[in-house]
């Protein structure tokens, strides 16, 4: 969580910074302004979400699963305003298909080595479960807000993409994680218990 929200504050000059490093081009930004604006729409209510935990009524309620329905009709209508913005120069032909297969790559390439990473290093499992969903997860609304603010509405249409993959995306590639360490967990137990045997007889 500490990742997105330094993450968020410092899109604002992240952003202009890979854009002229990489496209060789600059775009004015109202930095401060951006900055205030996000840390209110994001910063505020992601610590306030956090400081909810720990509250004495609600710090042994599952608030997760009591909040989840909100949280899923609040994605649907970011996705239904940020889709309202790209929706007119959204056409089905071959190139949105590059773009969709671009987006989706991208993705998953982000989850992919955060998991690798862990295993190459041989971190514990909790470790490598934190850094799929770093590496993978991405604060799009900040992206969705300086697309639909500073760009053409054609620069929205990589970044609603995106908010219907990575949702998705870390479902499977979590849920495909950790079927791979529990599997790998036990195997482990397995042979120990295996071995155990062995040195008893």
């Amino acid at each position: 969580m500490l990742i997105v929200l330094v993450n968020t504050l410092l899109s604002p000059i992240l952003i202009p910074l890979s854009l002229a490093i990489l496209v060789g081009t600059s775009v004015e930004i109202n930095t401060l302004s951006l900055m205030s604006s996000l840390f209110w729409m994001i910063v505020v209510p992601s610590l306030l979400g956090i400081a909810l935990n720990y509250l004495p009524y609600v710090k042994h309620k599952d608030v997760k699963s009591t909040f989840a329905p909100f949280s899923k009709v609040g994605l649907l209508f970011v996705i239904a305003i940020n889709s309202s913005v790209a929706a007119p120069v959204i056409t089905l032909e071959w190139k949105l298909m590059q773009i969709t297969f671009a987006v989706f790559c991208l993705a998953s390439i982000g989850y992919v080595l955060g998991a690798l990473t862990g295993k190459i290093l041989k971190l514990e499992n909790e470790v490598i479960i934190s850094l799929l969903f770093n590496s993978g997860m991405r604060n799009i609304s900040v992206g969705a807000t300086i697309a639909i603010l500073y760009f053409p509405p054609q620069v929205s249409v990589p970044i609603v993409l995106g908010t219907l993959f990575q949702q998705t995306l870390a479902a499977v590639y979590g849920r495909i994680l950790s079927n791979y360490l529990e599997n790998k967990e036990n195997k482990e137990n397995k042979e120990n218990i295996n071995h155990e045997m062995k040195m008893i007889n």
